[in-house]
């Protein structure tokens, strides 16, 4: 484009000396010199373009270097991550280059803010580094027999059985006894000032209470009544509970199918994992300051 502007400007100063008479040739003779332009432009734009070939990650090699910025090198392994993503490997290197330039001229000019972000960087880089091998290398010692006992002694019918619960809370604790015994008795301005943990499904599992509410419920209701309760009051940080219990359904424990046995497996994980970290914080000399 930039060639075509060039050629029109260049015709306005041809025109403007030419004589009237010879005016029409040499506007047709420059409309035909901007049309050859054009196509030969495009032509060359075509060729250029359908001769770019992406390089994908798995042809450079990570240790293969790909260029040299004041004595510091970039490899393969620096822009692995861009040419999976789809870029194409000189674009690649080249914002790489702006990198390296920038991160030393960062160190030059803000060598305190650098040694902090450096440090910052490098904790969140290796514990994600450390959390990520670790699961791994603990998920595939895992055995199927692991699996099983987990689920024998862990997964139980109680755990899938639902409660129909309202709630009512309040920071004044006589208030919270006053509406208790109104609920006893059936008041209708007591019952009208419940709600749902759940709105859109009154029936809940326990576990998705909050405040581990799920176990003082589980400790004073009596499933084998299945009539209606009131539990309360329960202390919590946020004042008082006075917990309804209106019914309750028997769950059913699951098979083992492939689904819980993964879940299964994560939870495996995750119980090693705090077992190392405990251990980690056991061995080191920790100051809070």
């Amino acid at each position: 484009m930039k060639t075509l502007s060039i050629i029109q400007n260049g015709a306005k100063v041809i025109l403007q000396q030419l004589p009237k008479k010879w005016m029409i040739f040499g506007v047709l003779f420059i409309f035909v010199l901007c049309l050859i332009a054009y196509w030969a432009i495009k032509a060359v734009g075509s060729i250029s373009e359908g001769s770019v070939v992406k390089i994908s990650a798995s042809e450079v090699s990570l240790n293969d270097t790909l260029a040299v910025v004041n004595d510091e090198k970039i490899t393969g392994s620096d822009i692995k991550l861009l040419l999976e993503s789809g870029v194409d490997r000189a674009i690649a290197v080249d914002r790489t280059i702006n990198k390296v330039l920038v991160a030393n001229a960062a160190r030059s000019l803000y060598p305190i803010e650098s040694r902090d972000a450096l440090r910052a960087a490098e904790r969140d880089l290796l514990s994600g580094l450390f959390l990520r091998l670790k699961r791994q290398e603990l998920l595939d010692m895992i055995s199927q027999q692991a699996v099983e006992d987990y689920y024998e002694k862990n997964i139980t019918q109680q755990q899938f059985d639902t409660y129909k619960l309202k709630y009512y809370l309040t920071r004044d604790l006589n208030d919270a006894e006053q509406v208790k015994a109104l609920l006893s008795a059936s008041d209708k301005d007591a019952l009208a000032k419940l709600e749902y943990f759940n709105k859109e499904s009154p029936f809940v599992s326990l576990s998705a209470l909050p405040y581990n509410l799920g176990r003082v419920i589980k400790e004073s209701y009596m499933p084998s009544n299945n009539s209606r309760s009131i539990l309360g009051p329960i202390t919590v940080r946020d004042g008082y509970f006075i917990v309804m219990v209106e019914a309750f359904k028997a769950g059913s424990r699951p098979q083992l199918s492939s689904a819980l046995e993964l879940t299964i497996r994560e939870q495996l994980v995750e119980n090693e994992l705090s077992v190392v970290l405990t251990d980690l914080r056991k061995n080191a000399k920790i100051s809070i300051q």
